[in-house]
């Protein structure tokens, strides 16, 4: 998978992340899709690397035309890309970056919107791989920076 910079720059996100990755860091990952055709839509995964205290970086992938159903599809293959990326990260670079490791799921508790059926399922997805999650309206990653992307908007 190709990964890139917002300013749509190549990058290798193991070796960008190996000379940000400290103690004062916090890696969100979140992923959002937008439809695109019949059943199809686009995915992107975006990993957000905050200093805190001092801003970040985002790094993106894109996965065009899949084919996605349901809203369910939609949100599981949205949680399951961040999770992979997570799992990479993790393996990568050892337990010790786990603990700094949000992954942002793209659905609300709240039951005014159709995602929340699913959130139980979602969270329990991201902590049976031993990752913490955000949800809606929290899970700015996946809901501001993945859905910016993937709406041509950067």
């Amino acid at each position: 998978m190709q990964w890139y910079t917002i300013d749509k720059e190549k990058v290798d996100l193991e070796e960008q992340l190996a000379m940000h990755v400290s103690s004062d860091v916090i890696i969100h990952i979140g992923s959002d899709a937008q439809a695109n055709g019949k059943e199809k839509a686009d995915f992107v995964t975006v990993v957000c690397v905050h200093h805190v205290g001092q801003g970040g970086r985002v790094y993106y992938w894109k996965d065009i035309k899949v084919p996605t159903h349901s809203l369910w599809e939609k949100l599981y293959g949205e949680t399951e890309r961040s999770l992979r990326i997570a799992t990479q990260l993790s393996n990568h670079f050892g337990a010790d970056i786990v603990d700094k490791i949000l992954v942002h799921v793209d659905a609300n508790p709240n039951t005014k919107y159709a995602s929340s059926k699913y959130v139980q399922n979602l969270a329990g997805m991201v902590m049976g791989y031993g990752f913490k999650y955000v949800l809606k309206p929290d899970a700015f990653a996946a809901s501001h920076c993945a859905d910016h992307i993937v709406k041509n908007k950067n």
